[in-house]
């Protein structure tokens, strides 16, 4: 028996295909797209902003002398405290002509007029409290000024325990 293939040709006409031959795309693969497109879109928008913050707060050429490594701390820590410096006081960048108007403290410090102080709740001698500033690249207060003096008693509070000053009595003249 002869078997017979027959080919035949169908068109459609241009329209779509029936309602019932339509494919459709899942509707779950249609929110991936869109979440796709919508996160492209938020990086775009972070990398962006990232920049122009970063070109904004890029140090001027005259703070690249204070990353040398000097007394003891590391460039990156001094780098770092220059970026936040400056984050902080935009008006000490802004013009070289304007006055240094912003100082920062170390943590747990008080800035009083252009001096950082820091009170410790330790009890120690006057030896122990001089070489403990030492260690933090500081010294013990000198207050030449009443207005200081009434600052740092405030500061320290009225029950607070007598505090101990940068100066000593030294027989060599």
């Amino acid at each position: 028996m002869d078997e017979e293939i027959t080919y035949a040709d169908l068109r459609h006409p241009t329209g779509s295909l029936p309602p019932a031959k339509r494919q459709r795309v899942p509707w779950d693969f249609q929110k991936a797209c869109m979440l796709g497109v919508l996160l492209l879109l938020l990086l775009l928008l972070v990398t962006g902003l990232s920049m122009c913050v970063f070109q904004k707060t890029t140090p001027p050429p005259s703070a690249a002398r204070h990353c040398p490594e000097t007394n003891g701390r590391n460039r990156t820590e001094l780098c770092e405290n220059t970026s936040i410096e400056q984050y902080f006081c935009q008006s000490k960048w802004s013009s070289s002509a304007a006055p240094a108007a912003c100082l920062l403290c170390p943590q747990f410090w008080r800035l009083l007029g252009d001096r950082c102080y820091g009170l410790s709740t330790e009890k120690e001698n006057w030896t122990q409290a001089k070489m403990k500033c030492e260690n933090l690249q500081s010294q013990l207060a000198v207050l030449r000024k009443k207005a200081e003096k009434d600052h740092l008693q405030q500061m320290a509070g009225e029950e607070s325990q007598p505090v101990w000053i940068g100066l000593e009595v030294s027989t060599n003249q």
